[in-house]
C-alpha cells in the first residue's frame, strides 16, 4: 500500500528535485512496499527509453500519464526491470547528491556505468577506480568509461588527481583533456571545452590528428568544437569551479639570461676525462657550471653516442637565452661533489609550485641527504643528481626532484608541488629564507652530469647575503 503523497513523490523524484528526508522515505517503500516499486520501476523505465527514443536529456510527465503508457507496456517489463534496476542503483539518487545534502562530502566509489543527467542545482562526487576524486556540478550529463576515463557532455567537472592514476582522460566533444596531477577543472558546452589547471598540469589533445598541448599549474585554455578546431589561452577561473581566488604575487623566474641574478657556485668539482668511453685514460681538471648563452656545439669527439655530438642545434635554451650547463662539457663525470646556488628568497605561501627543466642524468639517490654539511665531497655511483630546496637557517634539505625516466639530451619538466612545499615548510616563519641548490654527487662514465634552465619560484628574491649553512 502506497502513501498518500506516492505521486507527488514520484514525480519530484523523476524531476531530480528530493530531499534528503523524501529521498530516505523513497528509499523505505521501494524496500517495504511491492506495489511502489512496481510503479517507480514502471515510471523510470518509461522515462529511461522515451529519453533515448527522442534524445532528450529529461523528460518529466505526471504520472496519470505514466501509469497508462506503462500499462501499454507490459510486454518488454521483463527487459525493463534490468534498465530501471540501473537507474536506480547507479544513475539514480544512489549516485546524485544535491547541494543541500549533509553526505555530498562522502565520495562513493563507480565504475563503468550508464549515462547520467544531473539538473540544475545537483551534484555528484565520487571516487573513480584509479582513485581518482570526481566532483560535478549540474546541470550536467556524464559517463564513465572505465577504471580511469569518463565522458563529460556538458557541465563542470573537478577533479584531484593521485600519482597513480597520471593520466585521467576527460572525453570531451571537443577535444580531450588528460591529467598528469593534481587538480583539473572541466567545462563544457557544445561549443568548447575549457581546462583550468589549479595544481601540476594537463593536456589538451585536440580531436583533429591528435595534435596536444601541456597546459600548467595557473593556467587556462579554451579548446573550440571540432568544426573550428584549435585552443586559445584564457584567464584562469577557479570560482567558476567553487575554488577561492588566490591573492596574486610575483614569482622569481630564472632563465639564465645576461639580467638574471646570479646562481653562485657553492661547490666545485674536479672532472675526470672519460667522455663515454670508461677506458679512456683519466685526466683531472676543473669541472664547473657555466651559464650559455644561444645554442652550444657540442665537441664532435668519438664516442659511442656517434654523430651526435655534431649537430650545432642541441642544447639550444628551453626559453630565453641562456642555461646552465657543467663545462667542459665532454669532461662530465666529476670526481668530485658540485654544486650551484640560487640566490636567497622568500616564499609566497599557496601560490603555486617551484618548477624548472632538467637535462641530463638522474643519478641513483632519490633525494640528497637531510642537511648540505652532509654532501660528501667525492662523488659516487651511488650519488644524488637534481633541484633541492634548501633552508638557509640550518642548511636543511626540505624537498627535492630529479628528471622523470627519457631521454637525456632533451630537457625535461620537473615540479615540486603546492602541497608538497607547504608540507616541507609546515611550521617555518613567513620570513623564512631559501634557497635552491642544483646537486651533482653522481659519477658514472656517461651520465654524471646535470643541466638547467626555466626556473619559476613562488616567492620574492632577497638581498644577496651568505647562502651556506649558519
Amino acid at each position: 500500500m502506497t502513501t498518500p503523497n506516492w505521486e507527488s513523490l514520484l514525480s519530484r523524484a523523476q524531476d531530480g528535485e528530493l530531499s534528503l528526508e523524501e529521498k530516505r522515505e523513497l528509499e523505505r517503500l521501494l524496500r517495504e512496499d511491492e506495489v511502489s516499486l512496481d510503479q517507480y520501476l514502471d515510471a523510470m523505465t518509461l522515462d529511461a527509453l522515451l529519453q533515448e527514443h527522442h534524445d532528450e536529456e529529461s523528460i518529466s510527465k505526471p504520472l496519470t500519464h505514466i501509469a497508462n503508457q506503462a500499462t501499454e507496456t507490459r510486454a518488454w517489463r521483463t527487459a525493463a526491470l534490468a534498465i530501471a534496476a540501473s537507474l536506480i542503483f547507479v544513475a539514480g539518487w544512489w549516485s546524485v547528491q544535491t547541494s543541500d545534502s549533509p553526505s555530498s562530502s562522502r565520495a562513493e566509489r563507480v565504475v563503468t556505468g550508464p549515462r547520467v543527467v544531473l539538473a540544475k542545482g545537483q551534484n555528484a562526487e565520487f571516487e573513480m577506480p584509479s582513485g581518482v576524486q570526481v566532483r560535478l556540478r549540474g546541470p550536467a550529463a556524464y559517463q564513465t568509461l572505465g577504471d580511469n576515463q569518463l565522458s563529460l557532455t556538458s557541465g563542470l567537472l573537478t577533479a584531484n588527481v593521485p600519482p597513480q592514476a597520471t593520466g585521467f582522460r576527460v572525453v570531451t566533444p571537443n577535444g580531450d583533456v588528460v591529467d598528469h596531477g593534481t587538480e583539473i577543472g572541466v567545462m563544457v558546452d557544445e561549443l568548447q571545452t575549457e581546462l583550468h589547471v589549479f595544481e601540476g598540469q594537463a593536456e589538451v589533445v585536440l580531436p583533429l590528428d591528435g595534435v596536444s598541448s601541456m597546459v600548467g599549474a595557473s593556467e587556462a585554455v579554451r579548446v573550440n568544437h571540432p568544426n573550428n578546431a584549435g585552443y586559445e589561452p584564457i584567464s584562469i577561473r577557479p570560482t567558476m569551479f567553487g575554488k577561492p581566488v588566490k591573492t596574486a604575487s610575483a614569482r622569481i623566474r630564472f632563465d639564465f639570461d645576461s639580467q638574471d641574478d646570479a646562481w653562485t657556485q657553492t661547490q666545485t668539482g674536479v672532472f675526470a676525462d672519460r667522455g663515454d668511453d670508461p677506458a679512456t685514460e683519466l685526466t683531472a681538471g676543473q669541472s664547473r657550471y657555466e651559464t650559455l648563452v644561444g645554442f652550444m656545439k657540442l665537441p664532435a669527439a668519438e664516442d659511442k653516442v656517434g654523430s651526435f655530438h655534431d649537430n650545432p642545434l642541441q642544447f639550444a635554451p628551453q626559453s630565453g637565452e641562456g642555461r646552465v650547463l657543467p663545462l667542459p662539457f665532454h669532461f662530465r663525470d666529476s670526481m668530485s661533489s658540485l654544486r650551484l646556488t640560487s640566490p636567497p628568497f622568500q616564499l609566497t605561501s599557496n601560490d603555486g609550485p617551484i618548477t624548472a627543466f632538467i637535462t641530463g642524468g638522474r643519478g641513483q639517490a632519490e633525494t640528497p641527504p637531510d642537511f648540505v654539511h652532509e654532501l660528501p665531497e667525492q662523488a659516487d655511483g651511488a650519488g644524488f643528481l637534481g633541484l633541492a630546496l634548501r633552508r638557509v637557517r640550518d642548511g636543511r634539505y626540505l624537498c627535492s626532484v630529479r628528471r622523470r625516466p627519457g631521454n637525456f639530451y632533451e630537457w625535461a619538466p620537473v615540479e615540486i608541488s603546492e602541497s608538497t612545499l607547504a608540507k616541507a615548510t609546515e611550521g617555518d616563519a613567513a620570513d623564512e629564507v631559501y634557497v635552491l641548490d642544483l646537486i651533482d654527487t653522481y659519477q658514472d662514465p656517461r651520465w654524471s652530469w646535470i643541466g638547467l634552465d626555466t626556473v619559476s619560484i613562488p616567492g620574492r628574491l632577497l638581498p644577496s647575503r651568505t647562502t651556506d649553512e649558519q
